[in-house]
Order: structure tokens, then sequence, then C-alpha cells
């Protein structure tokens, strides 16, 4: 069954239910979308995109997170049925990479659920969002300490700074000292597309990154264009809808309450 775009009488009918009410009647499906090696086009992981149906109608993961935004332990919630849905489903032993906004994660037993997921899972890569606000600077920086310091946990997964100089965000020095792998925002990506100085800056951007050691991915890939701003500039691994057609693109299609997610 073709799932048609959300409108705005179906937001607000779902805007009207309670949290409990929407974990039960909402489904989810992950998208994995591959992350490649520039020069191989060899597959190094995967990103997990939820998306989420009611009603056969598409809600873009932006608004529905934004629903339980107000109550922490529910965000925290959604948040883990979600990622263990796309841990159960991914369709490969590389990197997944799963979204996270450590913004909502404000209590103890919230980063203890985050230290037991991680536990039980191999080549986990969480995409940490650039920040808009000095305090979410903070709250990014706790979790992911939080996370470092525990030994049980060495070398089980990753950190990813993601949305580096999209448009509204600030960049971080004490995130990125903390991250492993940069992701390039779309928007930089078609910047670079469309202006020399912007391509020259990425390629300043990648060269400082891999003296720090940092892994660097170009995020918005699209066009040939862009796959030549990433060769220009350096980087080594592309993700974006110019690699739709590879047979590593990967939708999980079967929708599940999320309720049932685990």
């Amino acid at each position: 069954m073709k799932l048609g775009t959300a409108t705005r009488q179906d937001i607000k009918k779902l805007e009207l239910l309670p949290l409990d009410e929407v974990i039960k009647n909402v489904s989810i499906r992950t998208e994995y979308q591959p992350i490649v090696d520039l020069g191989s086009s060899i597959l190094i992981g995967n990103e997990a995109l939820a998306r989420f149906e009611y009603e056969g109608k598409l809600f873009s993961p932006e608004f529905f997170f934004s629903l339980f935004e107000k109550d922490s332990d529910e965000y925290h919630r959604l948040e883990m049925l979600t990622k263990s849905h796309q841990v159960k489903h991914r369709p490969h032993n590389t990197p997944l990479f799963l979204n996270l906004n450590p913004c909502h994660i404000t209590k103890d037993e919230h980063i203890a659920h985050w230290e037991s997921f991680i536990g039980k899972h191999d080549n986990i890569v969480l995409e940490i969002k650039e920040s808009k606000s000095h305090k979410e600077i903070e709250r990014s920086k706790v979790f992911i300490d939080k996370l470092k310091e525990n030994p049980s946990l060495s070398g089980r997964f990753r950190i990813a700074l993601d949305d580096i100089f999209s448009i509204d965000s600030l960049f971080s020095s004490v995130l990125f000292m903390r991250s492993d792998i940069i992701k390039i925002d779309v928007s930089l990506t078609h910047r670079a597309s469309e202006d020399d100085e912007q391509l020259e800056f990425l390629k300043g951007f990648t060269e400082m990154c891999k003296r720090y050691g940092k892994e660097i991915i170009l995020e918005g890939v699209e066009t040939l264009i862009h796959k030549q701003c990433a060769n220009f500039a350096g980087i080594n691994f592309i993700q974006g809808y110019l690699l739709k057609d590879l047979a590593l693109w990967n939708e999980e299609r079967s929708l599940s309450p999320i309720g049932q997610a685990i």
C-alpha cells in the first residue's frame, strides 16, 4: 500500500491523542541509507531513518518526536522503542548510525538505559545533532562523557557529529574534539557545489579533520557534481540519493506498531 503524506488535518488529529494512544496506534518503519567509500563504492555503514505511519499517512520524524518533547520520560521511551526497531531490522553487520538528541536525556536513568542498549549491540554509531544553543552543547558534552567514562562500553560505539555547518547550528570545538566522525550537512554540500569559496572552505575543513584523526562523511550527495566536490575536498565517504540505485539501499517496509518494536 502506498502511503500518503500527512495533511494539516491529519497532524491536528494526531496532536489530540494521548501519548499512550500514539504509541499504541502509530507504526514505524526504517529506511537504511548507505554510506559508501567514494573510491571503491564499498558499503561502510547505514544511517537508520525512522518513518512514522498513522491511518495510512506518513508523518515526518521531526513532527512526530515533537509530540513528546514536553515529557522527557515519554520522549525517552519513544527514542528507545525507535532505536530497538532500527537495530532489530538492520540489513548488514556494518556500523549502524543512529540519530540521537541528547537535549532530551535529562535523567541518570536515561543515560543508564543508553549504556545498557549500547552494551547489547555491536557496531553502533551515535549521531549527535549539531547544537543550536550553549545549553544543548553542554547536555551533549555531559552525555558523551558519561558514555566514554564507562569502561564496559570501551570500543563498542563511536560518536558522529551530525549536520555540521547547517544554517542554524553552532559549531562546537568541544563536541568536535569528542567525536570520531564528522558529517557535513547537506546545505554545505549544495553551497560548495555552487560557490568556489565554499568548496575551498570545505576542503580546508576536511584537512583539519584529518589532522585530528576524524573520519568525514559528506551528506546530501544527490548529483555527480556533489560527488566531484567530495573528491576535490578529499572526503572519503559519501551519503545521499545519488546512491539510491545501489543494491545497498534498503528500506524496511513492514510496518509494525511502535509499542511492539522491541
